[in-house]
């Protein structure tokens, strides 16, 4: 999955219209570790 800077308002938007949990941690700070992950590479 490829993230560019102008899908994040769109994903972040995505996510708090639902705020789900992946385990204990919300999706947003979850979608922002593997963000992270992603722009590192």
């Amino acid at each position: 999955m490829t993230v560019t800077k102008k899908d994040i308002p769109h994903q972040l938007a995505k996510l708090n219209s639902h705020s789900g949990y992946i385990g204990n941690k919300p999706l947003s700070l979850h979608f922002f570790e593997i963000l992270n992950k992603e722009l590192k590479r």
